[in-house]
């Protein structure tokens, strides 16, 4: 398969088998990538009390490290390939990719300033009907308000404030509504 890939994504354990060569480190897991041929993104480097990701081509090479965490959960170095593949889609530089999805991996986000999209949402019928034409391929009324450069205005709302879409979701809200009059 790396011969038809245009970026190879693995980490250091899987790069050293790929190549038979040591990847353990930044400069060992920079000259093995070359050895591919291709961009590679290698998650999993080992840099003293940090962790990070190694991407290199042909001419350059980066590190994003950050603070090694004591428990690593599963699935990180498939979290870093997937937000570095979205940089890149979004037509950012591979090494801007890499220091955002270094950051993504890394970052743990405060509650604080998190929001849960809730049906209903309301806009100005012109500004929303301005802003769906201009972004078709939205799937957010929100989205589109800020694909305008807009700020929708947050109001709290309910966990139990569900779009029912599914006979699940029915059954959902039947529940939460059973639970609600028994108060």
């Amino acid at each position: 398969m790396i011969p038809r890939a245009d970026v190879v994504a693995c980490n250091s354990w899987e790069l050293q088998k790929l190549t038979g060569t040591d990847a353990r480190d930044p400069q060992s897991a920079m000259r093995a990538a070359r050895l591919l041929g291709k961009t590679t993104l290698v998650s999993s480097v080992h840099r003293g009390a940090e962790i990070g990701a190694v991407l290199a081509d042909r001419k350059e090479a980066w590190l994003a490290a950050h603070a090694k965490s004591e428990r690593s959960p599963n699935g990180t170095g498939d979290l870093l390939t997937a937000l570095y593949a979205a940089s890149i889609l979004e037509g950012q530089t591979f090494s801007y990719g890499l220091a955002r999805a270094v950051g993504g991996v890394a970052e743990t986000v405060s509650r604080e300033r998190m929001w849960r999209a809730q049906t209903p949402q309301m806009f100005r019928y012109d500004t929303l009907v301005h802003a769906l034409a201009a972004s078709p391929d939205v799937t957010d009324e929100a989205q589109a308000i800020e694909a305008l450069g807009l700020v929708p205005l947050l109001v709290p709302g309910s966990a139990r404030n569900i779009k029912i879409t599914h006979a699940d979701d029915a059954e959902l809200a039947a529940f939460y509504l059973r639970d609600q009059t028994s108060q």
